[in-house]
């Protein structure tokens, strides 16, 4: 996806944020998915897309695309973004109360002991190929602290040096930052500030906004 972006703002993108999760630290090389990826939609291979079409749910939903060219039925943002706190604030979650399982810690991935992040090798490969001038910025997103491994755990030990391992590769490119909001911070142990371990408020949304555009304009500040 990011090769995909890089393509399609050649000569105009100035800046790329990338969440960094605790599934970036799967030690498998193989990187296994938990979940299908149509990653035929953003390959540069023309034959590779057209190959990806020759499905059965798109001649299912051939009669939504036409309606779409037509002008009428609701489609997605074109930027992609996407507001789940209506669904939340439909489903109950309208205050802290009511805040999902946030009391029942839940399993944590285990890191490789080793040391040996494949995502964190191949990203380092990847931000070598993009322009210099391009700002990047790593972020671990905010988790709620049930969420995250008790601390002295071999998990956490193990998340740590994972963590480690992407800060240390933004330490080692030009124009590019590391925010860590994956830990134990103030933000992290409110339970206002989310809907369950993983999904946070528009409250703690903004200020991660506030702190990747700051870490931005820093590094833009000298053009």
């Amino acid at each position: 996806m990011l090769d995909w972006f890089v393509r399609h703002h050649e000569g105009t993108a100035r800046a790329v944020v990338l969440g960094i999760d605790e599934f970036w630290c799967e030690g498998d090389p193989a990187l296994p998915l938990r979940h299908p990826f149509p990653f035929w939609l953003y390959d540069a291979d023309i034959l590779s897309h057209l190959k990806g079409l020759l499905r059965f749910d798109v001649v299912e939903r051939l009669g939504e695309r036409v309606a779409f060219l037509a002008g009428y039925g609701e489609r997605a943002r074109p930027d992609g973004y996407w507001d789940y706190a209506p669904e939340y604030l439909g489903m109950g979650y309208d205050g802290p109360d009511k805040v999902k399982d946030l009391s029942v810690p839940r399993p944590t991935m285990q890191a490789d002991p080793t040391g040996r992040f494949p995502a964190a090798v191949l990203l380092r490969e990847v931000l070598a190929g993009l322009p210099p001038d391009l700002v990047v910025v790593l972020i671990s997103p905010p988790v709620f602290i049930a969420g995250l491994p008790a601390a002295g755990s071999e998990a956490a030990a193990n998340e740590a040096r994972c963590m480690a391992a992407f800060a240390a590769l933004a330490a080692g490119r030009p124009r590019t930052a590391w925010l860590d909001w994956r830990s134990d911070r103030p933000e992290n142990r409110d339970p206002v500030n989310f809907f369950d371990k993983t999904h946070y408020r528009a409250s703690l949304a903004h200020e991660v906004e506030r702190a990747v555009a700051q870490e931005v304009s820093k590094m833009t500040a000298a053009e």
